[in-house]
């Protein structure tokens, strides 16, 4: 049997909404696995100006590497007894800098902000504390051992940092320049009168602490 011409262009008609239907179908579907994950919020360190001002905190007395036994005289012990380097310099006010082996080291006034966390760290209202390093150094200055701890209130209690609010830590600072990092970590409002800042660059050099409030 032949078809007439309406019929004909009736059933092109179909063909092309059928099509058109089928795209409609096919775009709905995600593309890709890409867009389901998150975005971390993680920042990065900015280069900044060199501190110009700086103070050289006094370090605690050495004490002995281990303690002669009761009875016995230090001449009798095998070998000179090497006083062991203290853990950290005498604290200083936050917005001083503090000259170290190789950096300046500095913090920065606190300021408050909502933590976003990364999965396994909690998150919520909480400080983010910036941090400077300039390399005093004649040679790059690795900050693979960079570590930055924070404790609050007389008992001095320990405040969990929040990796998805900081900034990434860069490998190295070149000599003469200085970057700031930025560090969250979770400070309850009653302990953020009297903070208490860490700052070590682990290369055997004893600690700058930094006090103050937000």
């Amino acid at each position: 049997m032949t078809l007439s011409r309406p019929c004909l262009a009736g059933l092109g008609v179909l063909s092309a909404l059928a099509l058109v239907l089928s795209a409609c179908g096919s775009s709905d579907s995600p593309t890709s696995s890409s867009s389901d994950e998150p975005t971390l919020p993680v920042g990065t360190a900015d280069p900044t100006t060199v501190p110009t001002e700086v103070v050289t905190p006094a370090a605690p007395e050495p004490t002995s590497a281990s303690p002669t036994p009761e009875g016995e005289d230090e001449e009798d012990q095998d070998g000179p007894v090497e006083p062991q380097a203290p853990a950290e310099l005498e604290a200083v006010s936050m917005g001083q800098a503090v000259q170290t082996t190789q950096a300046v080291l500095s913090v920065g006034a606190p300021r408050v902000s909502d933590l976003v966390p990364l999965p396994g760290e909690r998150g919520g209202e909480g400080l983010i504390i910036p941090v400077t390093v300039a390399n005093s150094s004649a040679e790059d200055l690795s900050l693979e051992g960079l570590v930055v701890s924070v404790s609050w209130g007389a008992d001095r209690t320990p405040a969990p940092q929040v990796t998805g609010s900081s900034d990434e830590v860069p490998a190295s600072v070149a000599p003469g320049q200085a970057v700031v990092i930025e560090f969250a970590f979770l400070v309850p409002s009653e302990g953020r009168s009297d903070l208490r800042v860490n700052v070590g660059l682990g290369n055997e050099s004893a600690a700058a602490v930094f006090t103050g409030s937000s």
